[in-house]
């Protein structure tokens, strides 16, 4: 456990999308922090050698396959939740489909699958968790978004239009749940070095240049976990990024590819 974190020793987490990049940083800080973590993503081989690998560190850990967009999958994961885990103190929203296509050759499945797993999934399965939080009158919600919640960029209109609900989405439930002692919080990163991100060096991040990495998205994820350290944080997206959404329109007219 690192000092300078917070506990979260006693905590039931539930992280989705868990099997790469940010999900998965923030599954591993969570059981190094002391939670019992059920890690979710629709990739069972990754997802299990993730969850096996903070095992092996000594984190307590459980996998289940799950694909945000499938209604059935939800539910599964759902009854899990009850019949194993009996509550979760936070959950953390990070799965998330998305594609940088050209606006006019996104076809119908890529706008189905963006909207079946950004929006009618990811809020299902906030609404369920959301109901056990209502009745022990406390809990945490997380959602990964992104600065293109507010940060135009080309070939992000779907992915842009989903992080921007999110932010609403977040304002919307922390009014909502508020009385019921549960906050609801949105980490918006900006270019995050992953296998599938961006690299290191970017010259477009006023601090240092380079990318965040999936830890420093974790080490806030953790801190909003925390009643104690936050308890009076709430409705807010907080952005970790390293300055890069001040350049605005100058990242608005970077080709693709170039961060």
């Amino acid at each position: 456990m690192r000092p300078n974190l917070p506990s979260l020793e006693g905590k039931n987490a539930l992280v989705t999308g868990s099997a790469h990049g940010i999900g998965e940083g923030i599954a591993r800080l969570y059981a190094e922090q002391g939670a019992r973590v059920l890690l979710t993503d629709k990739e069972e081989n990754a997802g299990n050698a993730v969850t096996s690998s903070i095992r092996s560190a000594g984190g307590a850990a459980e996998f289940l396959e799950c694909d945000i967009g499938l209604k059935d999958d939800i539910d599964q994961l759902v009854r899990y939740v009850r019949e194993q885990f009996g509550q979760i103190d936070t959950l953390v929203n990070n799965a998330f489909y998305w594609n940088f296509k050209p606006f006019e050759k996104q076809e119908w499945e890529d706008l189905r699958s963006f909207a079946m797993v950004n929006m009618v999934g990811t809020t299902y399965l906030t609404q369920q968790v959301i109901r056990t939080m209502r009745e022990r009158l406390r809990g945490a919600v997380i959602f990964i978004s992104s600065i293109h919640e507010e940060t135009v960029r080309r070939l992000h209109p779907p992915y842009s239009m989903g992080k921007g609900g999110i932010k609403m989405l977040v304002r919307e439930l922390a009014v909502e749940y508020g009385p019921h002692g549960i906050r609801v919080n949105a980490i918006a990163p900006g270019h995050v070095e992953t296998e599938t991100g961006a690299p290191a060096d970017n010259p477009y991040i006023p601090l240092g240049g380079k990318s965040a990495l999936p830890e420093d998205i974790a080490k806030l994820a953790v801190v909003l976990a925390s009643e104690e350290v936050s308890g009076r944080i709430t409705g807010v997206s907080i952005p970790v990024d390293g300055g890069e959404r001040l350049y605005g329109e100058w990242v608005a007219r970077m080709p693709p590819g170039t961060s």
